[in-house]
């Protein structure tokens, strides 16, 4: 595969929705060695795509018929050491199966294979971006051979505003050209962006002045949740929210959340859990189980806290009256942890915490990954005891995202239980 070829094949490919453009692209290179020793194994990796294309995930058939398929990728790989097209293959494979050491392995080489490849170098970000893996994102992002890529200078801008680096994003901002073609197409976008910014700067002044009198004084609650990917210990704002403190710790106490699992999971966004009936051999509907009452909403609150990356809160079901709403005091059990600052949340739901050690766990967790077990670490010296509202018939619970993959009680821009209990 000549470097034209691959600069086209890896630019469409990064992202869930190009693999069939690629392999086009693969196939339409002549001078690629043994063309006739590959074929069958990209006509193999077309049945695969056009099949998963259909479907929401990778099933366990799926997965053995991929990781058989690389098998004969690497194979042929070790054959022919200088053919770029069974990286490119398997780096689609490894985006599918969110094998993310290994995505990073195939971008290295194909980086490797073309340096100073911009549009290799940002579809690797992309590909960290779509895993919620802010860090790495903006590790490549500050390649040296993008440092004038305008493209990159907006997207590391936006990486820079899901770490809570809001003045880092305001300068990435600023450093962008502001005159040209590339400076015309990204303007709406700057501009929208720099808005967005300018108010969560704002914001994050008094939320960081609350945080270091809070590290000063140190006697928040915290609870630690268990996951298979690691452990998430949050830090509760009780000052802001007692009402939802008392009934999460009351939950936690009575080993409520052991077993249950995150049963919504949007990247880029939010992971919800608190389900009972989430649980191995539950009977209810996952999404729409709770405590069997409800609680009041601490989210007019003239002090509450808000909505940045990291942050803990209570899901709520859709309003059946107001459309897009949040049906108001309907919070129970299930709870989310944004990933990315989710300002349009503030107005409905109740920040309740925020992630104080796990954040790389938090982001990285998936639809059903398991709460292993859930426990209290520390509290102040007084009973907690949750203000109950009353019995309650299941209802889902919902983020409202604004995000085209909520599910249809969730107006996602938000989250309802989908943020909800």
């Amino acid at each position: 595969m000549n470097l034209s070829t691959l600069l086209i094949a890896t630019t469409v490919l990064a992202l869930p929705a190009a693999p069939a453009a690629m392999a086009q692209e693969t196939q339409a290179d002549a001078t690629a060695s043994a063309p006739d020793a590959f074929d069958p194994l990209k006509q193999e990796f077309d049945q695969l795509y056009r099949y998963l294309s259909s479907r929401r995930g990778v099933g366990e058939a799926e997965r053995a018929e991929l990781l058989a398929l690389r098998s004969r990728l690497d194979a042929f790989a070790n054959e022919h050491p200088a053919d770029a097209r069974p990286v490119v293959l398997d780096l689609q494979i490894a985006l599918w199966l969110g094998e993310d050491e290994r995505v990073d392995a195939a971008f290295e080489s194909l980086v490797d294979r073309a340096p100073g490849n911009t549009a290799i170098l940002r579809r690797w970000a992309q590909a960290r971006v779509t895993a919620n893996r802010w860090d790495a994102a903006l590790e490549v992002l500050e390649a040296e051979s993008l440092a004038s890529n305008i493209d990159a200078m907006l997207e590391r801008a936006r990486v820079l505003m899901n770490l809570n680096r809001f003045a880092d994003a305001l300068a990435a901002l600023a450093a962008m050209p502001t005159e040209g073609v590339d400076a015309t197409r990204l303007a709406s976008q700057a501009t929208a962006l720099r808005l967005q910014l300018e108010t969560l700067e704002t914001a994050w002044e008094a939320e960081a002045a609350l945080l270091a009198a809070e590290a000063e004084k140190n006697d928040l609650p915290r609870v630690r949740l268990e996951t298979p990917r690691g452990e998430i210990v949050l830090e509760l704002f009780e000052d802001q929210a007692p009402y939802t403190v008392a009934n999460f710790i009351e939950l936690v106490e009575s080993g409520f959340y052991d077993g249950t699992r995150f049963h919504r999971v949007i990247p880029g966004f939010m992971a919800q859990g608190g389900d009972p009936n989430t649980r191995d051999g539950a009977s209810g509907v996952a999404g729409q189980g709770g405590p069997g009452y409800t609680i009041p909403d601490e989210s007019s609150r003239t002090d509450k806290r808000k909505h940045f990356a990291g942050r803990l809160a209570m899901a709520k079901p859709g309003d059946p009256d107001r459309a897009g709403k949040a049906k108001p005091n309907s919070a129970g059990s299930q709870f989310y942890i944004t990933v990315v600052p989710t300002s349009h949340l503030d107005e409905e739901y109740t920040v309740f915490g925020r992630v104080l050690e796990g954040e790389s766990t938090a982001r990285a967790l998936k639809g059903d990954d398991l709460v292993t077990s859930a426990s209290v670490l520390r509290k102040r010296d007084h009973e907690y005891k949750p203000v109950k509202l009353g019995v309650t018939p299941p209802a889902t619970p919902t983020t409202s995202e604004s995000a085209a993959d909520a599910d249809s009680s969730t107006s996602d821009s938000s989250t309802s239980e989908s943020a909800g209990g």
